[in-house]
């Protein structure tokens, strides 16, 4: 089972100075991302 964490107990362990900023700059800096395999079979999960 899973643990619970309270919405304090995440906001005290996350390193808030410097997340927000990296996040943001992520956000910021576009992404790329593999190219989807289309059509019948061509799933890697089938």
């Amino acid at each position: 089972m899973l643990p619970y964490h309270s919405a304090e107990q995440v906001h005290g362990a996350l390193p808030w100075s410097t997340l927000v900023p990296a996040v943001r700059d992520g956000f910021a800096a576009g992404a790329t991302v593999p190219r989807r395999p289309h059509g019948a079979g061509a799933s890697p999960l089938s």
